[in-house]
């Protein structure tokens, strides 16, 4: 079989599975769960680098994603798929936030 043939082609299929970072005081990404780690902790997704000095860090799967941190965290618009105690650090499909002091969820889109 030819590299660059059309039989190859269809037997190959390259899936990419976009992922989140969240870091915090503890993490967990329930079933979407990809990576942990104990702070100090630096962790890379597919839509960005997140670092914690103390805490943990998660890598979870998950597409449509929005990031919200604030005194409290609201996915009204959507799901939760995490929630960390600050200081704490997620990225999410449409960017990164963090706060000092507060809450940092990643909610997914309905």
């Amino acid at each position: 079989m030819a590299w660059g043939s059309d039989s190859l082609k269809a037997f190959l299929q390259v899936t990419q599975t976009q992922t989140v970072a969240v870091c915090g005081d503890t993490c967990d990404c329930g079933d979407t769960g990809v990576a942990k780690e104990s702070g100090p902790c630096t962790v890379r997704s597919s839509t960005g680098v997140v670092t914690v000095g103390s805490g943990e860090c998660c890598v979870c799967a998950a597409a449509n994603t929005v990031a919200v941190c604030g005194d409290t965290c609201d996915c009204s618009s959507g799901s939760l798929l995490t929630k960390v105690s600050a200081p704490c650090d997620v990225t999410s499909s449409v960017g990164p936030c963090n706060i000092g002091s507060g809450e940092c969820c990643v909610c997914t889109a309905n």
